[in-house]
């Protein structure tokens, strides 16, 4: 549910625009490429002070400012010296990547594409290039910059993530996996490639628990090295009954699959016993922001703080509990729990792994989702909560399910993340779609809008013996009633497996859509049987791939049983647990008091 895996990336810094002679910019270059941005920000200061009319101090300092996370100010600075070099490469591809972080998508290209033009030689303008049709989303004019970049350079670790990230966003997880493991063998410690490698291996089926686990803790590791033993808590009163003071550290207040089950929390959590800060680690904020951020007690944008800025931020704030919703996902901010910021930090909702965070002393599950002995897979310890962890609030002004069945024959369908479409949901979809052999498929996200997911699917849907003109595929939608209406054309949605769906699941049940889910062993696998239960139709579980396949070609068969959910299902959802706000809410504090007792125990 939470980001996915890591944004594409680009290159720290393009080379320096000329051989600096002088001691000043040296010594900048140097702090720049070493990832010491404030330091850098000092003397490129000092040098445009010295010399206001050359180009170097312009570059340097917005150099500076953009990778320590100031992209507006570095704007008018590299737009300065563009004046000054209109036809310089570097300059233009540092423009691309300010850009970029400005969501100016179009600017973005525009420098990109320049930068290449002039200095067609450079792989990290064909990089860069690529990253910027990533984040436009239009993957299939990503992949010649991208296998350009590393035809001139195969070690490039930006431009290996990069292309795993189109790999895996089409529907190709595990070679991205493999690539990646490929990539980090001579480099294990790469944190480029670590930050995308991680999440992604809680994708595919044959990513082992030792893996997955190794990952983590190389992650944690990386941040333990950079907070050097800090302990930046300032909390001292450690009563068990005190009011609390709880952090929601997320990348997603805004419109996103967790706001749906971040509202209900932030409205509904006793005000008497708990004060709620919502540290904002977007810079693009949305009318989902605003709502949300009216819903919490206070309100921190956070989202040009560096980890050490953002840890000194939260302990001024004397947070008792850190909740962080992101783990290992993309826009998370997890590294600044290695500093120590809060009395405690519990990992919540978003990520379905281990952060392997010393810091990280609780998971908040619940009784479905993890269900046995866990030790293997968590470093932490697992507060497992009576009813389902999550709850589902859809908001107002939904459109109505359809209540009739559509003519003709079945049709099984899925909006969940493409990167979860892995092989083995193929294979189990392909085993449901021979099962009922008039049925078709229907798959919609944003990269379906495309060729290249969809040529996959096809290809690997021939190979498990179903024919490619059964599957119909959808791309991304102009509003989300748009979204939720095309579940108008699906009777029965499918789960993916290992990694199962949380907001589609919700959403599919609210326009009135029965869900298959496969629960494995897992929380990744079993948070669709949770969220079934607590709407109450567990009828939809299944516990073996065999079960599944039943189960959905009996629904398929049985049009008097589809009717009924077809009829049912919103009204079902919406008076069942799953979207009770109030009582999750004291089940939530519950937890929250559960876990602070045992903190304030080890004082």
């Amino acid at each position: 549910m939470g980001g996915g895996p890591s944004e594409p990336t680009v290159g720290r810094l393009p080379p320096p625009p000329s051989q600096p002679t002088a001691d000043l910019r040296t010594r900048t270059q140097e702090l720049l490429n070493a990832g010491r941005f404030l330091q850098a920000e000092e003397l490129a200061r000092r040098l445009l002070q010295a010399k206001p009319r050359e180009f170097d101090g312009y570059y340097l300092l917005a150099a500076a400012l953009h990778f320590s996370g100031r992209s507006e100010q570095a704007m008018p600075l590299a737009k300065q010296a563009l004046g000054m070099q209109p036809n310089h490469p570097q300059l233009h591809n540092l423009l691309a990547q300010i850009s970029l972080k400005l969501r100016k998508l179009d600017d973005a290209l525009a420098h990109a594409k320049r930068a290449v033009e002039i200095e067609p030689r450079d792989p990290m303008g064909h990089n860069t290039l690529g990253a910027v049709y990533l984040i436009r989303e239009e993957a299939e004019h990503a992949m010649e910059p991208l296998t350009t970049a590393l035809r001139m350079n195969p070690f490039d670790s930006s431009a290996i993530n990069n292309l795993a990230r189109v790999m895996s966003d089409h529907c190709m997880v595990e070679e991205a996996c493999v690539m990646l493991d490929r990539a980090l063998q001579p480099d294990p410690q790469n944190f480029v490639l670590l930050q995308n490698y991680t999440p992604l291996l809680n994708y595919p089926l044959g990513a082992s628990v030792v893996t997955r686990m190794a990952a983590a803790r190389s992650m944690a590791g990386i941040f333990q090295q950079r907070a050097n033993g800090a302990n930046l808590c300032k909390v001292t009163d450690f009563s068990p009954q005190r009011k609390l003071r709880v952090g929601v550290l997320s990348f997603d207040f805004r419109m996103h699959s967790c706001a749906f089950f971040l509202r209900p929390l932030l409205r509904y959590v006793s005000r008497e016993g708990f004060e709620l800060h919502g540290l904002c680690c977007n810079s693009l904020h949305d009318d989902v922001t605003h709502e949300l951020r009216g819903l919490c007690d206070k309100w921190h944008d956070v989202s040009a703080l560096a980890p050490a800025a953002l840890a000194k931020h939260i302990a001024d704030a004397k947070i008792d509990v850190l909740l962080d919703l992101g783990g290992y996902t993309s826009g998370s901010r997890l590294e600044v729990c290695a500093f120590s910021p809060a009395a405690m930090h519990v990992s919540y909702m978003g990520y379905p792994g281990t952060t392997a965070m010393p810091q990280v002393s609780w998971r908040i599950v619940d009784r479905v989702t993890d269900t046995a002995d866990q030790s293997d897979l968590f470093t932490e310890r697992l507060h497992r909560m009576d009813g389902c962890f999550l709850c589902y609030d859809p908001g107002t002004s939904l459109p109505e399910p359809r209540k009739v069945k559509r003519g003709g024959p079945v049709t099984f369908g899925s909006f969940s993340a493409t990167t979860k479409i892995c092989s083995a949901t193929v294979e189990l979809w392909a085993k449901v779609l021979r099962a009922v052999p008039e049925s078709t498929l229907f798959i919609k996200g944003w990269a379906m809008g495309g060729e290249l997911a969809p040529a996959t699917l096809r290809k690997r849907f021939e190979a498990a013996g179903v024919s490619a003109a059964r599957l119909r595929f959808a791309g991304r939608t102009k509003t989300g009633a748009d979204h939720l209406r095309m579940y108008d054309q699906v009777d029965i949605a499918l789960d993916t497996t290992p990694y199962v769906g949380t907001t589609t699941t919700c959403e599919a049940l609210l326009m009135g859509v029965p869900v298959m889910t496969l629960a494995g062993s897992e929380h990744r696998s079993r948070v669709g049987a949770s969220l079934l239960t607590a709407a109450g139709v567990p009828e939809l579980i299944a516990n073996s791939t065999d079960e599944f396949v039943a189960l959905a070609a009996g629904l398929a068969g049985d049009e008097a049983k589809l009717a009924v959910y077809h009829t049912t299902l919103r009204e079902q959802l919406l008076g069942s647990s799953l979207c009770d706000g109030p009582a999750f809410a004291k089940r939530f504090e519950t937890a929250l008091r559960s876990v602070w007792q045992w903190r304030c125990e080890q004082q």
